[in-house]
């Protein structure tokens, strides 16, 4: 068998002991680190302890900030034999009882929480209702049991030993934990280290929930192959995007995971005279995550030229949670953009743009890995789809997941599909709608569970967003965000785009606003407006990790329409 996760990370200890593993950047430009040999040990020190208190194999919910803590509790609860369920730590400044921690507790039977002493007796206020705390023990490391560091025992596992539980975003319904095994992760960090060629020499930086499954799997894959990874609070550099940039240059950072967020901040909030010294000529930027902006991406390219960014040194790619990582990328070179006719897409055609009005512009997500096998496939029919035809995204690969904790219905809908055709399979169901192009490129237009249907043609959220945005000039310059989605009142689908003012306008100007968008959705996409929902500043359904849930919204006009989820 090939060498665990725990005995490669104790092989980089050894070749780099005194090398920082980890560095987290805080308020003030304070610095906390840990090198390899220091995490080696302490890990295998609370591990240590950690199988004295707990069963091997057991689930274990990790609750904790981000910082050096996190990163030696996650190690020792892998040295341990743990299954590590992490669970997003909570304000304390807010109220214990809109704490939410979804289903992770009945799905996993956890009856563990890993958390700090500083929330031990917040989180015993916010879950003290739920049916199952009676049975929750909730540590910290200063209770687990004193023992040596030497009673710790390398845990028997395979590639069949399962891991993690991670957390789908719940963009589509309710999150769902995906069974990782120690063959997943393996699998999938051999992919990163393979297409991004790491080694000791690298370093990455993250900005976004510490606590997130697919950023603890590319640090650890950074780790796994010597190299450093610095994580930079995002709430650092919303108040201060410059320190983003310096950060990146300072500590030499070859990836960065560039959501749109990033890029709008790098492209509009920091001033000329703030990038004296910026050096990014080692950087390589990572977008996919998120359906990037096209016009974001090409204007950071244009921006940051001159500080030493490559335009080659985007790579785009593709992934999901389910997936474990990602499963398709291009290197080397700008990411393709296409652009393709509305109209066409409607009824499942990829056709070149009539005009304008009827341009969607799409970036590449790459080409499949080699380990992957993808398949664009009809989502009723399950027969496969040809080049620039439009399907649903299936992948097979050693790093998707085993299916999610408890949910064997769940489970049976997403995970071993088969080709109607010849059976291939078996193949995860993504819910991803895209087409391959003649280069066998990856393209997506969006979500099967977010996609109109309206007088029997198809239809997509974002690009009815982005006409709703310009319709009006208060839209373009004050709005937060928007959804599109339709109800059934009377049977028949119907269109409603929801957007977020923070300041609530007259009666008057709504109307303005509704004729304005209907004109303009009229005009671009050839379909009528039903209504125009006004809201205040975070109003729309929200994952935890800020993303709309479109699906969600429609319960906002139930009172009022009748409307129904479609």
């Amino acid at each position: 068998m090939k060498p665990t996760i725990i005995q490669r990370f104790k092989q980089q200890a050894t070749q780099f002991p005194e090398k920082n593993a980890y560095v987290l950047l805080t308020e003030g430009d304070t610095k906390h680190s840990i090198s390899f040999a220091n995490l080696d040990q302490q890990a295998e020190a609370m591990a240590a302890r950690i199988q004295t208190r707990l069963p091997l194999g057991a689930p274990i919910v990790l609750c904790l900030p981000p910082g050096i803590e996190f990163k030696v509790s996650w190690w020792a609860c892998l040295y341990a034999g743990m299954v590590i369920i992490p669970l997003p730590p909570p304000e304390l400044t807010a109220d214990p009882k809109t704490f939410t921690v979804g289903p992770i507790f009945e799905d996993t039977q956890a009856k563990t929480i890993l958390t700090t002493d500083s929330l031990k007796a917040y989180l015993k206020q916010a879950l003290s209702d739920l049916p199952y705390f009676d049975s929750l023990t909730i540590l910290s490391k200063e209770d687990l049991p004193t023992v040596p560091a030497s009673h710790w025992q390398l845990p028997a596992s395979n590639e069949d030993t399962v891991m993690f539980g991670s957390y789908t975003s719940g963009t589509t319904g309710q999150p769902k934990g995906v069974i990782i095994t120690q063959g997943n992760l393996l699998a999938s960090v051999q992919d990163i280290s393979t297409n991004l060629g790491l080694n000791q020499d690298q370093a990455l930086c993250t900005l976004f929930n510490h606590y997130h499954i697919i950023m603890a799997l590319w640090e650890m894959a950074i780790n796994l192959n010597g190299g450093q990874s610095v994580y930079l609070p995002i709430a650092l550099v919303l108040k201060k995007p410059i320190l983003l940039l310096k950060t990146l240059s300072d500590y030499q950072v070859n990836i960065l995971m560039g959501v749109n967020l990033t890029l709008d901040l790098c492209v509009n909030r920091i001033q000329d005279h703030e990038l004296s010294g910026i050096n990014l000529s080692h950087l390589r930027l990572l977008v996919g995550g998120d359906k990037v902006k096209t016009s974001l991406l090409e204007q950071f390219v244009a921006r940051y030229r001159n500080y030493g960014f490559r335009q080659n040194a985007v790579q785009s790619r593709y992934g999901q949670a389910e997936g474990f990582g990602f499963t398709s990328s291009i290197l080397d070179e700008f990411p393709r953009i296409e652009s393709i006719s509305e109209e066409a897409l409607a009824d499942n055609l990829i056709l070149p743009p009539q005009n304008d009005h009827d341009r969607i512009d799409l970036v590449t997500s790459g080409i499949p890995l080699s380990s992957v096998t993808l398949r664009i496939v009809d989502p009723i029919t399950l027969e496969p789809r040809g080049v620039k035809q439009v399907g649903e995204v299936w992948i097979k690969g050693d790093a998707v997941g085993k299916g999610y904790w408890n949910r064997p219905e769940k489970t049976a809908e997403t995970f071993n599909f088969y080709l109607s055709t010849n059976h291939e399979g078996p193949f995860l169901r993504t819910g991803d709608i895209g087409y391959l192009n003649g280069r066998g490129e990856l393209f997506l237009v969006g979500r099967l569970k977010e996609r109109l249907t309206i007088n029997g043609r198809y239809y997509y959220p974002e690009p009815i967003e982005n006409t709703t945005k310009s319709a009006h000039p208060l839209l373009e310059a004050k709005a937060y965000a928007f959804a599109a989605f339709t109800i059934s009142p009377q049977y028949r689908d119907e269109l409603v785009v929801a957007v977020e003012l923070e300041d609530l306008p007259s009666d008057d100007l709504v109307e303005q606003l509704k004729l304005a968008v209907s004109e303009k959705i009229r005009q671009v996409h050839h379909i009528e407006l039903y209504q125009l929902l006004v809201l205040g500043k975070n109003a729309l359904p929200r994952t935890k990790t800020g993303k709309i849930k479109r699906n969600q919204c429609a319960n906002l006009l139930v009172p009022t329409t009748g409307g129904k989820n479609p």
